[in-house]
């Protein structure tokens, strides 16, 4: 509460985010939920390609990340959002209504993004 003091009236503070070690040691050490990944049909292999942050396009002893999830856990629904923000194709919930209980089903997700 001290230092939100410092931002004066308390009203004027929209929102707080507060991080811990907790949750990035968890990440690192593999030891975090079992993560779902739901996105746009045709984007399901995004994370997974892994080749768009190589600082050192021929470094030899690079070695990719380990991923947060697993492809096996990673699901599309069909939605396009075009690169201005504006819808081209809505959600189509009734996916996302079909999809949640086959997530929920494998028994092993935690978490979903």
């Amino acid at each position: 509460m001290t230092g939100l003091k410092t931002f004066g009236a308390l009203d004027a503070v929209s929102g707080i985010r507060l991080g811990t070690t907790v949750a990035t040691n968890a990440l690192l050490e593999g030891k975090g939920a079992s993560v779902a990944y739901v996105t746009t049909r045709g984007f399901k292999d995004m994370p997974f390609i892994g080749r768009g942050n190589r600082r050192h396009h021929y470094e030899l002893a690079w070695v990719k990340p380990k991923l947060f999830g697993q492809r096996r856990h990673a699901f599309e629904v069909g939605e396009r959002i075009g690169p201005s923000g504006k819808t081209i194709q809505r959600l189509d919930e009734t996916q996302v209504r079909t999809l949640a209980p086959d997530i929920r089903a494998g028994g092993k997700i935690n978490a979903i993004v």
